[in-house]
């Protein structure tokens, strides 16, 4: 069945899909064997991030202060709770949990998305997936500088914010000062990419034999941006970029057609997707106490079960009521 949708269901199939890549990779940690497809579900996250940020303030009139505040609702609080969750569990599993400490310098700079050096090494907050939040937090902050500017110029603000920080870091020799390291990493090419392909969505229209098309190509060229991520070097991230934006555009474009299936439980996966990211290694943990030493097939099959379960429930009685709570509208007193 296909029908013709009022909000982007795409979207959120992506954001499911990404989400379980991302797992499906990190259930295979320590096992010798690996599956590096499923970490480019960080690049369609940024591209999806980007894609987000402009449709929904895309007008003359959008009001930073309400964009800041929209973003720390929906980000913070979650992050908050999985950073003391994880914390918490470190003390019975720190192989588990391996960048977590209670070190109060760490700590405070975790909550803060500030990057630094994690206690195992590279750029990691207490949260380890939580690096990809540092990322979102600084598209976010340059995003809110450009809304400054009329609509007409802030892609093109962002743009030479964007290009000029990425350039830098393509060019200059490797340093491991992490915030130095972070703001000029080229992944943040991903947001901006994001960002223009949502654009382009709403300014044109594409047949659904052309929007397939694209999308097919986007699909095989993401896997060999992947596949030949070494070679490329420091070109993949903008290689994931236009690939995973055509994706996004491919998708977007069908389903304005009206091609888009109806699939109420990849729409939910998609809107639990973040809560699934966030507490995986909970998932993870619980799944260990009993599928640790268990043939590597059964093993993944069962991590990535509880790793999804866990999202699921924190999704329906964490995020979903604290999102209530804090997007409630006040009322004035009587």
């Amino acid at each position: 069945m296909t029908r013709k949708t009022s909000t982007l269901w795409s979207i959120q199939y992506l954001r499911a899909v990404a989400a379980f890549g991302v797992v499906v990779f990190h259930s295979l940690d320590g096992t010798g064997h690996d599956f590096p497809f499923g970490a480019t579900g960080v690049d369609l996250f940024f591209v999806i991030s980007g894609f987000l940020m402009w449709t929904t303030t895309a007008r003359e009139n959008a009001e930073i202060g309400r964009f800041v505040s929209s973003r720390i609702k929906r980000i913070v609080p979650l992050y908050w709770i999985a950073t003391l969750l994880t914390l918490s569990l470190s003390s019975f599993a720190p192989h588990f949990f391996y960048q977590a400490t209670w070190q109060g310098e760490r700590v405070i700079k975790s909550l803060l998305f500030v990057p630094q050096t994690g206690i195992a090494g590279g750029i990691f907050p207490v949260l380890y997936q939580g690096w990809t939040l540092q990322y979102e937090m600084f598209f976010y902050a340059l995003f809110a500088f450009a809304m400054c500017f009329a609509l007409a110029k802030r892609l093109w603000v962002l743009t030479a914010i964007i290009g000029a920080l990425s350039l830098t870091g393509m060019l200059m020799p490797e340093t491991t000062n992490p915030l130095l390291s972070t703001y000029t990493d080229p992944i943040c090419l991903e947001f901006l990419a994001g960002a223009w392909t949502a654009r382009l969505c709403t300014s044109m229209r594409l047949p659904p034999i052309a929007a397939a098309g694209i999308l097919v190509a986007g699909s095989v060229g993401f896997w060999l941006s992947d596949h030949f991520s070494g070679q490329l070097d420091g070109f993949g991230s903008l290689t994931n970029a236009a690939t995973a934006s055509a994706i996004v555009a491919g998708l977007v474009w069908l389903e304005q057609q009206g091609r888009m299936p109806s699939l109420g439980w990849l729409k939910f996966g998609g809107e639990a997707s973040y809560a699934i990211y966030l507490f995986q290694l909970v998932g993870f943990y619980a799944a260990s106490r009993m599928a640790h030493d268990w043939p590597l097939l059964f093993r993944a099959i069962t991590y990535c079960i509880c790793a999804v379960a866990s999202g699921v429930v924190f999704y329906a009685w964490v995020e979903r009521p604290l999102q209530r709570m804090v997007t409630r509208p006040k009322h004035p007193m009587p």
